[in-house]
């Protein structure tokens, strides 16, 4: 049995002493470094409001959804060109105010980000607005595009409105910004200066490699506010490891598998900068093993494609939509997908 001695009391009182001095010591500088971000007004200080703020509301499923009704003029680009965007009764961006869809006539379903709904752009300069007009294709189109949407919110708000018509055809549009939305559930971190609506929902795999959801929406009122948690969050998500291809693989799997399940056709439109890959190589290396109907934008794209964009901004021009518009009417008309018609 060991023996304590005046010694050994003595250096445990010394440790003890020294532990609770540490304690104390990171607790008055966590508390001061709390203080010190808050009279900073950081990590989150707003610095610009996106646009989608004044189209959308807080949604506690999808995070953010377009106001249903609802008309909104934005100027956009490094001119200011005016774009009136209009919703109809639900939230879908449509061409005229009034605007509602016939659940009985054969439709096309358009979902993604802002690509797919139209940023900047008139109704019909969009994917959605020129393949409405386009009197050879016969599907009603309805687009669900939102800005600023992950894979994730893509695939519920398919999931969400996908009975709501006689569904032929999905197209979704992929960005390889997406994998690094699919990550996160709090925009700030990817764009600190925004000030947004609130968070998204979040995904993970589990060890069966099937999805789950681990994270609700939120508004940002009902966060923690320490501001010392959320530093540490906005630098491991900048010098973190980088998010794994993985989860966003066997989100567009469960897309896939969700519109084929019902018999209905699926598209992936991979918008990428002009390469030198051939047309599939590219979707063949990003989701192996899985059999997809892919338009490469950048495969075989013009010698400027990449300067296809709004003045001023990253999004696409109408010249980039009408030329991935004309992608997608030729692979409508390929005969393995138009005998599903």
């Amino acid at each position: 049995m060991p023996v304590t001695t005046p010694r050994t009391r003595k250096r445990g009182r010394h440790l003890l002493f020294a532990l609770a001095a540490f304690s104390i010591a990171v607790i008055l500088t966590l508390a001061l470094a709390e203080v010190t971000l808050r009279v900073l007004d950081y990590p989150f200080r707003t610095r610009w409001i996106p646009s989608e703020n004044a189209l959308a509301r807080f949604d506690p499923d999808l995070g953010w959804t377009y106001i249903p009704d609802r008309t909104v003029t934005q100027r956009f680009g490094s001119y200011g060109r005016r774009v009136p965007m209009h919703f109809n009764d639900i939230g879908a961006r449509v061409g005229e105010p009034g605007r509602r869809f016939d659940p009985a006539a054969p439709t096309v379903v358009f979902v993604g980000d802002s690509y797919t709904f139209g940023h900047g752009v008139m109704y019909g300069e969009t994917m959605a607005g020129q393949l409405e007009k386009d009197p050879d294709i016969p599907f009603q189109v309805v687009n669900l595009g939102v800005q600023g949407y992950g894979t994730d919110q893509a695939l519920m708000i398919l999931r969400r409105h996908f009975r709501d018509f006689n569904t032929k055809v999905v197209v979704y549009t992929f960005l390889l910004d997406h994998v690094k939305r699919n990550d996160n559930a709090d925009r700030r971190l990817i764009f600190p200066g925004a000030k947004f609506l609130g968070t998204k929902p979040r995904f993970a795999l589990r060890k069966d490699g099937t999805l789950e959801e681990v994270e609700k929406p939120a508004r940002y009122k009902d966060l923690s506010r320490l501001r010392v948690w959320q530093l540490l969050q906005l630098a491991w998500a900048k010098h973190g490891p980088p998010p794994s291809m993985e989860l966003t693989r066997a989100l567009v799997r469960e897309m896939k598998d969700t519109v084929e399940s019902n018999g209905v056709t699926f598209i992936l439109v991979l918008w990428t900068n002009r390469h030198s890959m051939p047309a599939g190589e590219l979707a063949r290396q990003l989701f192996p093993g899985t059999r997809l109907n892919v338009i490469d934008t950048g495969a075989g794209a013009p010698a400027d494609w990449d300067s296809y964009h709004i003045p001023g901004e990253y999004h696409p021009d109408a010249r980039a939509y009408a030329r991935v518009a004309r992608l997608l009417v030729e692979k409508l008309r390929e005969p393995a997908l138009d005998g599903g018609r």
